[in-house]
């Protein structure tokens, strides 16, 4: 079998536009809400702590403009809290008894 030659022509490209283009690419909005919750996750967790009930926290977010439903903010909650499990909780089931 002859291999096929390969187009070698230049291609005419902006690349300076192209690159313009390519920076100025956004990642889906899904991503977004993740990405911004990953960095108020300190903060959910410390309100929660303080027995701050989800349904306010959720109502707080969406006043800043990250919309979620309830299930959409336990979902996230759930991910991160398996991202960054709580160092004192890991501690204690570590712990042996009588130590």
């Amino acid at each position: 079998m002859a291999a096929q030659a390969r187009n070698t022509a230049p291609v005419d490209i902006d690349e300076a536009h192209l690159i313009q283009q390519l920076e100025a690419l956004q990642p889906s909005q899904q991503l977004q809400r993740a990405q911004l919750f990953e960095k108020l996750y300190p903060a959910i967790k410390s309100a929660l702590a303080r027995k701050v009930p989800q349904k306010a926290i959720v109502a707080e977010l969406a006043k800043a403009g990250l919309h979620l439903s309830m299930g959409g903010f336990r979902s996230l909650l759930a991910a991160m809290d398996e991202q960054r499990p709580d160092p004192l909780a890991a501690m204690q089931k570590t712990a042996r008894p009588g130590a």
